[in-house]
């Protein structure tokens, strides 16, 4: 029988490859795996570590830091594909040779492209550390984790920076009036290029 029981829910495997698999599935993620004894028999359990022998304490600060981790990763990873969307959108605008007729637009595109980059840079710097914190938070031990904590080798507070970070991005957006692209402005600019076109023809039709 591949499970021997069950304790806090987590299953107690008869193998360990079958423990390791079932924590990769598991949220959040529980990597390598432990032993407990069951009536006599060694059984393993996802993770390095079991949190049912964490302190009450303990508990609740992993439990806490890798939920603020996730979610954090989750706010950070929606800015960031929203962003890495427009720059996608500019970009097809910018293909478009109508529209590099209208100068001022296609610098102003150009100039967002450029802020976005540099967006994209930071955010996904710091996403990088989310997820890079978390997972050795998730391979540590009790003690180890409680040290990592106290010691500033993990940081804390990413809900916060994440937050901070994305309402950063969005001022900067805002504020920055020579960096304003609409897609109704965008419409309207290429509208009038195709009608400025269509009229020369009709002349030039017209004519000859």
């Amino acid at each position: 029988m591949p499970i021997l029981t069950y304790i806090d829910d987590i299953p107690l495997f008869t193998n360990k490859s079958e423990a390791i698999a079932w924590g990769a599935t598991s949220s959040p993620r529980l990597v390598g795996y432990h032993t407990h004894e069951h009536e006599g028999q060694i059984g393993y359990m996802a993770g390095r570590f079991h949190q049912a022998n964490l302190n009450l304490k303990q508990r609740s600060s992993y439990q806490n830091y890798i939920h603020e981790a996730n979610q954090a990763n989750i706010i950070l990873s929606n800015k960031i594909n929203s962003l890495e969307q427009e720059r996608q959108e500019l970009i097809e605008v910018l293909r478009i040779k109508k529209l590099n007729k209208a100068r001022g637009l296609d610098n102003i595109a150009r100039n967002k492209i450029n802020n976005i980059d540099r967006s994209l840079v930071e955010l996904n710097s710091q996403r990088e550390k989310v997820q890079l914190d978390k997972k050795t938070a998730q391979k540590s031990n009790p003690s180890r984790f409680e040290l990592l904590l106290n010691s500033n080798k993990i940081e804390t507070n990413y809900l916060q920076k994440a937050t901070a970070a994305v309402k950063v991005v969005e001022d900067n957006s805002k504020n920055s009036s020579n960096l304003v692209l609409n897609k109704t402005r965008l419409q309207q600019e290429i509208q009038k290029v195709i009608r400025e076109e269509e009229t020369v023809k009709r002349i030039y039709r017209s004519n000859y």
